[in-house]
């Protein structure tokens, strides 16, 4: 045989590592240069909301969580905030105590 088992899942790990180093750099590049501060916070808390989204679903507190590193995201207003989730996430509805979650539309 050419490889043995062993080699084979050293490889496939290697593999593994560096696909999610290219995924890395290609999704740590800085966003394009723009003017409107208004669209660069949109992009910027799009950007944070799909790399939450691909970990896992959220709940809403967890994802205005994850803008609060952002403080210029207060100047949205909460339909801003909501029409932005709602392009890249899908709503599972909650039962009894359990809260709604968003996770990431298939097409991101």
């Amino acid at each position: 045989p050419l490889f043995v088992s062993s080699d084979l899942d050293y490889i496939s790990g290697l593999l593994d590592e560096c696909f999610r180093i290219i995924i890395n750099i290609c999704t740590e590049l800085p966003p394009p240069v723009n003017r409107n501060t208004f669209l660069r916070l949109r992009n910027k808390l799009r950007r944070d909301l799909i790399h939450k989204l691909i970990s896992g679903p959220a709940t809403y507190s967890q994802i205005l969580e994850c803008f609060s590193i952002y403080p210029e995201h207060q100047n949205l207003d909460s339909s801003g905030i909501d029409s932005l989730i709602l392009e890249v996430a899908d709503k599972q509805l909650g039962n009894g105590l359990k809260p709604p979650t968003f996770f990431l539309k298939k097409q991101f």
